[in-house]
């Protein structure tokens, strides 16, 4: 075990590219999925547009000379963008059915191949948690966090690149929060990888217990070791929760940095976003369509340190789920026998066939 966690340690990128090669079955279902979900974040950074255009010309001009052709754009996107997104999510509840099918598959078929002194090496939990548990996680990542990452990432490159056009000066002040996200993530980043490697190692000693406690109660009872393994129980259990509560108190710690970050950074726009709109700089159309994207754009920035923190969790799935699949037996057939036994078997068959000749003639 000590030797695996070493090899595992250094994964680099989250250890994404360890179960890229188990993605190749996949390639055209998941880029249908990033098509539907980048053409329904396109429609949510055109609907500011239409609140912008509505303020400046129906409000300020007091006319309703283009509302029928308004009115059939906007629905005709909503309707677009509901189907984009229905079948994305389809296609993404899919996704995580069948990658997590095929990873369980794979890991118990290369269980069968290993020697016996894996498992003895190895807890029923451990190896339960490593088919059952980590290709779950690995799952979902390739489904729903490759969805959400093109949603968000594709809505706030959109955002930005509107508001930059709109207003430069602005769009600084929305963007003054990334130094301060990527310094809190830089800090809790080492925390949440070691806390969640606990955890996950501490699940897989749970589920052990759980597993020697239903089949050895014969020999518990016998034993009358009841006590002895009640107090390892509640060892492992409290250690469990302590670790979790202290995994929380990290990530909590995490989201709420970022929220009041991404406030203060709103308040900033609005101050300045006010005092360019009484001075009729800018207009307050302008200014609605402004802080509909601040306001729009803070979920993608949460979602990346979310999404950074789950990955941290999703890691230490990698890093298990590949040390299994990559761990090899410490009894396997040489070349030499491997060449040996081919042959016997093709003489083996050339006699057969030979002594059937024989009988045939004899006969």
């Amino acid at each position: 075990m000590e030797e695996e966690n070493v090899r595992i340690h250094h994964l680099r990128f989250f250890g994404i590219p360890k179960i890229l090669p188990h993605l190749k079955p996949y390639v055209g279902a998941m880029l249908f999925m990033m098509i539907f979900a980048f053409g329904g974040s396109l429609i949510d950074i055109v609907f500011p547009k239409f609140q912008e255009y509505a303020i400046n010309h129906y409000i300020a001009e007091e006319t309703l000379d283009t509302i029928v052709p308004f009115v059939i754009l906007y629905v005709g996107l909503l309707v677009a963008q509901v189907a984009m997104n229905f079948t994305a999510s389809y296609l993404g509840i899919r996704m995580e059915m069948i990658v997590g099918r095929d990873l369980k598959k794979k890991a118990f078929d290369h269980l069968q191949t290993l020697s016996f002194s894996y498992f003895n090496r190895n807890s029923v939990g451990y190896v339960h948690a490593r088919v059952m548990s980590d290709t779950g996680r690995i799952g979902t990542l390739i489904s729903w966090y490759l969805l959400d990452c093109i949603w968000n990432g594709a809505y706030m490159i959109g955002a930005l690149f509107v508001m930059f056009r709109t207003n430069w000066k602005l769009t600084l002040l929305v963007l003054a929060v990334v130094p301060i996200v990527t310094a809190i993530v830089g800090v809790m980043q080492k925390k949440l990888t070691d806390a969640n490697r606990r955890i996950r190692e501490l699940n897989s000693r749970i589920t052990g217990s759980f597993n020697e406690g239903i089949t050895g109660a014969r020999t518990v009872k016998t034993l009358v070791a009841e006590g002895l393994m009640e107090k390892e129980f509640r060892g492992e259990t409290g250690e469990m929760k302590r670790v979790s509560v202290m995994e929380s108190r990290f990530r909590g710690t995490l989201w709420t940095s970022l929220t009041v970050a991404s406030y203060v950074a709103l308040a900033l726009v609005l101050k300045l976003g006010g005092d360019l709109t009484r001075e009729q700089v800018m207009t307050v159309g302008t200014l609605s369509l402004f802080m509909s994207y601040s306001m729009g754009i803070m979920h993608p920035i949460r979602w990346i340190v979310n999404s950074i923190s789950q990955l941290i969790v999703v890691q230490v799935n990698i890093e298990r789920l590949t040390g299994l699949l990559e761990t090899e037996s410490d009894v396997s057939d040489s070349r030499r026998s491997s060449r040996n036994t081919a042959t016997c078997s093709i003489r083996s068959g050339r006699t057969g066939k030979r002594s059937k000749a024989t009988s045939n003639s004899t006969t």
